[in-house]
């Protein structure tokens, strides 16, 4: 019997794309949107961004869905009509690293200037609904081949359901219909709706939700739903009891000086190579002066500390294991004037500034703002924090620098946020959730990156073990945050 594929439902902005692409070719109306759709899904669903920042596309994916001969001149009709635009790198003039990082695109400015709105569209052609459908098939079987973890993780989450009617009416009352974040959260909802009807049939899932597994990091349909809709869900066999949400607090941070930590060895390893060559690695970093009206004190001139005999403040542990890792440094740099009391908003503000100016940027001899606030504070983990960056950029490169319309030479750090990840993923993804398996394996479970949700009466008692596998993961006490949902 013929296989029949479900109908795939895509995001793309409320426009007449059919009269505004240049060369506009009926034939390959699904292919259009489904491009921009991956944009939007990236952006609204997976990496929840602003929409005027980049999200990248894997190509192997474009060329699948689109077809190798045409995606590259789909995509080029779409850029050139601007309905998408490229990022530009002036030091990467290809666009993209293979086996690092893909192309960027986003739905060009002057588009999103002109309509402020998205639409569901479906995609009813078998020829592309059964290319989409053999692509999340694949990434499933990706994912539960990769470790009896994630197989594990994949059947505890068709267990939690959502309630559709409910979720569907509170995004119509708190969010303008047509709207990016509307829209981004009726196709949540839908994801999540579908996950529990996940089935194998003749050698394919049938299913129209994404579960794929990179870099650490589980995407899943429980990833996806937004926080404010996590109040809607429930688990199966549980239905009438709440869901409990156990959460590491500044887990990037958490992750991060554990992440130096186990550096350490390769570190100690070097400490005999330096002395054997009578050489010893030192990190110089410039004086600076405090900003106008700053009351800090002038960051340290030289730091001769050698790299093999750095320690760890646990002042600066103490503060992210206890969760107020971005309070204290909003506190230190006066946040919008403040000394506390700030907003949820003005707090998300700040923690895009935090990884922006101090974590994930390059390695600059110039230090931002924050690098010399917490360089003042905490200089040994301002230490450890740059020499990770070195160890992570590989080779130096020339950046351009538009504000000062000058070339630098910078170390990269984009890929320390990638060993972040991984080793959060190793923690969730393989300490609990073969926890999870070998000891509670008939509880029902979703992992969203950072925390794991579980039916109230479960956690009553899985809560302790959780914080005891945290404890020992990290060498020192570690209490998750609990929340009802």
């Amino acid at each position: 019997m013929k296989t029949i594929y479900p109908t795939i439902q895509c995001l793309i902005p409320d426009f007449d794309f059919e009269a505004e692409i240049q060369g506009y070719n009926k034939k390959w109306r699904e292919k259009y949107i489904w491009i921009m759709h991956s944009i939007l899904w990236q952006q609204t669903v997976i990496s929840k961004r602003d929409y005027d920042k980049f999200t990248p596309l894997r190509s192997t994916i474009l060329r699948k869905v689109a077809g190798e001969r045409y995606y590259s001149y789909v995509l080029n009709q779409l850029t050139t009509s601007k309905v998408v635009q490229q990022y530009i790198d002036l030091n990467n003039p290809k666009g993209y690293r293979p086996n690092v990082s893909s192309k960027q695109y986003r739905i060009h400015p002057e588009l999103l200037a002109r309509t402020t709105r998205i639409k569901s569209v479906p995609i009813t052609k078998q020829t592309y609904c059964r290319k989409i459908a053999l692509l999340r098939d694949a990434d499933v079987k990706d994912a539960i081949k990769a470790n009896d973890n994630l197989r594990h993780e994949h059947l505890m989450g068709t267990h939690r359901m959502i309630d559709v009617e409910r979720a569907e009416h509170y995004t119509r009352q708190n969010y303008e219909q047509g709207g990016k974040p509307f829209q981004a959260r009726i196709h949540a909802i839908r994801e999540m709706n579908n996950w529990q009807h996940a089935k194998f049939e003749n050698g394919v899932y049938k299913h129209d939700f994404h579960f794929s597994y990179k870099g650490g990091r589980l995407y899943s349909p429980a990833t996806s739903l937004p926080r404010d809709l996590e109040q809607f869900t429930y688990f199966r066999g549980f239905e009438d009891e709440p869901s409990v949400c156990m959460d590491m607090q500044n887990s990037q941070l958490c992750f991060f000086n554990e992440l130096v930590k186990r550096s350490s060895d390769e570190i100690n390893r070097k400490k005999s190579q330096h002395i054997d060559s009578n050489h010893k690695e030192e990190i110089s970093i410039e004086n600076k002066t405090p900003l106008k009206g700053s009351k800090l004190l002038p960051s340290i001139l030289t730091h001769n500390t050698p790299i093999y005999v750095l320690t760890f403040s646990p002042t600066w542990e103490d503060v992210i294991f206890s969760g107020q890792g971005y309070e204290r440094m909003m506190h230190l740099c006066q946040w919008k004037g403040k000394d506390a009391e700030w907003t949820k908003d003005e707090r998300q503000e700040f923690k895009a500034e935090f990884f922006g100016q101090l974590f994930y940027n390059a390695h600059l001899p110039k230090l931002t703002y924050l690098e010399e606030i917490f360089l003042t504070h905490y200089p040994i983990e301002a230490e450890g924090l740059r020499y990770m960056k070195k160890l992570s950029g590989n080779k130096p490169k020339v950046r351009f620098n538009a504000k000062t319309g000058k070339f630098q030479r910078t170390i990269g750090g984009s890929l320390l946020a990638v060993k972040v990840q991984e080793l959060e993923g190793r923690f969730f993804h393989y300490v609990v959730a073969s926890y999870m398996r070998q000891n509670h394996k008939s509880v029902p479970f979703t992992i969203k990156h950072d925390s794991i949700t579980m039916p109230q009466s479960c956690a009553a008692y899985i809560a302790t073990e959780i914080d005891a596998l945290a404890s020992d993961f990290f060498g020192r006490a570690v209490e998750l945050k609990k929340e009802f949902l």
